[in-house]
């Protein structure tokens, strides 16, 4: 069984918070994430912050933006354009669409291409692949407004491949349960304050929302053997940020990872056992500066060719 981990996200901001998005109905939020091919599958609240778990990733609603992640074979395009549809493109004032270069990329339901043309439709924009195209890349396509980002307005992903094989085998034991995962990956630590709402799916998998006040952080756990992919999203502070990729990447201990970092800082320190292979940057026109970043771990591995799996 395969299952797409590397995930697609969306960001829409709204020029005014005349209608806070917090006060729509859930049955609004079921019907966008619907457009995806997902659910809801759980929620959390603070005050500043919806988190809405998906059976693909997550959905964080804020009062004049929202952020979306879905991984598999979802077309969160479609719920970026019946979100605009229904909000009326007159209130949108930024939207930024992204693509992760996937594992099986014949599998989507659509192209970076196809989802970019779509999303011209309702708002200008244009569109950029950050890292390299036949390697680790990361798409983005950025709508041309008078928006302008706040130079404080961060986020952090962290994308990680090949995991640990010790600790691989236990996130694909089916008797893994949210508690095991938590200790396993050292969350009530690394998350400590923050309300958790998580999952573990049948065979195998987790997605974890996390909320304090108007912070989120985010995982979602895909642990196939040939296909391990683990991601990380947050927008905390960058000190506690560098804290929690350190945490990861020690606990983790990926064969390879990539770093997307939205006005962030860009002098990350990290195990000197991982080697920079690429870095893109570039000032997108919603006014972010974005960095891309692909590291990998200087081991080598040896064996048998792998059998080749559809």
């Amino acid at each position: 069984m395969f299952f797409e981990g590397a995930e697609k996200k969306v960001e829409i901001l709204l020029k005014d918070r005349s209608e806070s998005l917090l006060d729509k109905p859930r049955a609004f939020w079921e019907m966008i994430v619907k457009a995806s091919r997902a659910e809801i599958i759980g929620e959390l609240r603070s005050a500043k912050v919806i988190a809405f778990l998906l059976s693909e990733s997550s959905l964080f609603v804020f009062e004049n933006r929202i952020t979306m992640i879905t991984c598999g074979e979802t077309t969160l395009a479609l719920a970026a354009e019946a979100f605009i549809k229904e909000i009326g493109e007159q209130r949108v004032d930024c939207v930024i669409y992204q693509r992760k270069n996937e594992f099986r990329s014949y599998l989507q339901k659509s192209s970076f291409a196809d989802d970019v043309t779509n999303l011209k439709k309702l708002i200008p924009g244009e569109a950029f692949c950050f890292g390299r195209f036949h390697e680790h890349h990361n798409l983005l396509f950025s709508s041309e407004t008078s928006f302008k980002a706040d130079k404080d307005d961060c986020t952090v992903e962290l994308l990680m491949y090949d995991i640990r094989p010790d600790l691989l085998e236990e996130l694909l034991d089916p008797k893994t349960c949210v508690n095991k995962t938590r200790n396993l990956l050292g969350l009530e630590k690394v998350l400590k304050g923050f309300q958790i709402d998580d999952f573990s799916f049948d065979p195998f998998g987790y997605s974890l929302n996390a909320l304090l006040d108007d912070t989120y952080a985010t995982i979602h756990i895909t642990p196939q053997l040939d296909t391990s992919y683990i991601s990380f999203e947050t927008n905390c502070e960058s000190y506690q940020a560098q804290e929690m990729i350190q945490h990861f990447l020690s606990v983790l201990s990926p064969g390879s990872f990539d770093l997307v970092v939205f006005n962030g800082p860009t002098q990350l320190k990290f195990e000197s056992d991982y080697i920079n292979r690429t870095h893109s940057r570039q000032l997108i026109p919603s006014g972010f500066q974005v960095d891309f970043f692909h590291y990998f771990h200087h081991r080598t591995t040896s064996g048998p060719a792998m059998v080749y799996k559809e």
